[in-house]
């Protein structure tokens, strides 16, 4: 299928080395080569396709996967250019941020937000919304809720098309508007670190492409959440070791105050007994001269 599809694409557009050839000579082609190039029964499929739908659906097919192709093509480099912006940085709070804010250049949403996983709770770290915010962040056990378990158990998005019909919904206060929602996960060498999850007014709004582009922002989200997760950690690591060469210093210094201390101490003292000594000598000479 695959391969008579890209031959009719390649065969309907302009080429370097060739121009488009006709719907004719496209059917020509086609009936020439089923049963060595291509399949007879998928190009007959095909050309039953055509005699029902006139021969402009051949052109029709080519400009549309054309079409999908350059979108493609955008997608990616978006996605490159926001794989670039979230990793410029490694401040973890700078970072959700930013992967919020990039992702709304891919996908529409009313609400977004960054939850990450701590033993069995699931903690809110970033939130971006059309609607006044939430004023703290809050955590949740993630077993409490069918869909957000899904996601974390399973390692794989979920989509609730409608959250008025879906027995998985719970509502609750502030989430009236809130008609559709896909939550991906965020996984790092097979661990779950969290989830990323969008929703929207709409009700079926996320389709399986919207899935498909969120589940790639997500693997790069989780990348650039772990290296500013493995910097934060290794600048508290820094800190605790300039923090303990500190105290080591103060107290070398306390001791060496103390020894220096000491030490005159035990020089007035071996002073005194000096002058003890030469006393008693002294007095041991006049005795004995007498």
């Amino acid at each position: 299928i695959i391969n008579a599809a890209d031959a009719i694409e390649a065969m309907a557009s302009d080429r370097p080395y060739q121009k488009a050839r006709s719907a004719e000579e496209i059917i020509t082609e086609l009936r020439s080569k089923a049963g060595s190039q291509f399949d007879s029964s998928v190009v007959q499929a095909f050309l039953n396709v055509v005699e029902r739908e006139g021969e402009s659906f051949i052109v029709n097919s080519a400009t549309l996967t054309r079409s999908n192709l350059h979108t493609e093509y955008e997608l990616t480099e978006t996605l490159l250019r926001v794989a670039g912006s979230i990793n410029s940085s490694l401040d973890q709070q700078v970072v959700l941020d930013l992967i919020l804010e990039q992702l709304s250049r891919v996908v529409n949403y009313d609400n977004a937000s960054i939850m990450l996983l701590e033993d069995n709770l699931l903690h809110s770290a970033a939130r971006r919304s059309i609607h006044t915010p939430e004023s703290n962040p809050f955590s949740l056990r993630f077993d409490t809720l069918p869909h957000i378990r899904e996601v974390i158990e399973n390692q794989t998005a979920v989509v609730i098309a409608d959250t008025h019909k879906d027995s998985r919904w719970m509502r609750r206060s502030g989430s009236e508007t809130i008609r559709c929602w896909l939550g991906v996960p965020l996984v790092v060498e097979r661990r779950t670190i969290g989830m990323l999850n969008l929703s929207i007014s709409s009700p079926g709004y996320y389709n399986p492409r919207h899935l498909s582009v969120t589940t790639a922002f997500a693997a790069q989200a989780a990348v650039a959440i772990r290296n500013a997760n493995l910097y934060s950690q290794a600048q508290l690591e820094i800190n605790e070791r300039k923090r303990a060469q500190e105290e080591l210093q103060i107290e070398r210094e306390s001791l060496a105050e103390k020894v220096e201390v000491r030490t005159a101490e035990l020089s007035t003292i071996n002073t005194e007994l000096r002058k003890a000594l030469q006393v008693r000598d002294d007095f041991l000479a006049n005795v004995s001269h007498e």
